[in-house]
Formats: C-alpha cells, structure tokens, sequence
C-alpha cells in the first residue's frame, strides 16, 4: 500500500492531504520539502469558512471578523502573498455576503494595484471604502 505514495511525486502527496483535510501535515511536509504550500492554505481557508457555516445560526459581524483574523493571520505567519479572492468567493457561496466582503476588503488592502478585486466582481456587488 505505501509504495503508492513513494512512486507519486511529492506534490501529489500534499494534494491528497489536503482533499482529506489534513493541512497541518500537508503544510508541514510542503515546507520540509520546499514546495509550495499556498494551495494547501487556500484549502484550509475554504474548510474553515465551509466548517463555521455548518455550525448553524445567523453569523454576527463579530464572528466575521474573528474568522478573517484567523485567516489572515495564518497567511501571514505563513508569509504567503496569497489572492484572497478565491477564499471571499468561498464565503460568498455558502452565504457569509458579510465575511466575504470583509475578506475581499483585506485584499484590497494589500494590493497596490486598482483590480485587485476584479476577479471576484462576479456575483455580488463590489464594496466601496
């Protein structure tokens, strides 16, 4: 069963780890062997937001924010320059309009260009500041 893995290459590995949401191994085995982990992070960042939604209830502006923090600190600590677009669509799609738009807004932030939210246009509004 094991040589399956030692015949694959690494980065299929690390994709199989993250479809089974074990990014912390994932990650962990991306930086040992210098690959890149950013796909690994964009699919936590999606479980996550997918994981807080299936708890039920409305989400308040305050559980919004603590869930951009968490990600956006991981993506730092991780020192990722990471588009933050794939993971507001996300939010946007399982219905958190508040989180996503919080999230797109992080983007915007960072970006030094003026289309920074230009990928995510699509299906709701774009926000002013």
């Amino acid at each position: 069963m094991t040589h399956r893995y030692t015949a694959a290459p690494a980065e299929r590995l690390v994709s199989r780890l993250t479809a089974r949401n074990m990014h912390l191994l994932a990650l962990r085995i991306s930086s040992f062997l210098q690959i890149r982990s950013d796909p690994v992070l964009k699919h936590w960042a999606c479980a996550k937001i997918a994981a807080a939604q299936s708890m039920g209830g409305e989400s308040t502006g305050s559980q919004d924010d603590e869930l951009r923090r968490i990600i956006v600190t991981k993506f730092e600590r991780e020192g990722m320059a990471i588009s933050y677009a794939d993971i507001a669509k996300r939010a946007w799609q399982v219905g958190r309009t508040r989180l996503a738009t919080k999230v797109r807004s992080q983007r915007a932030k960072r970006s030094s260009n003026g289309n920074a939210n230009s990928k995510l246009a699509v299906g709701f509004p774009a926000t002013r500041a």
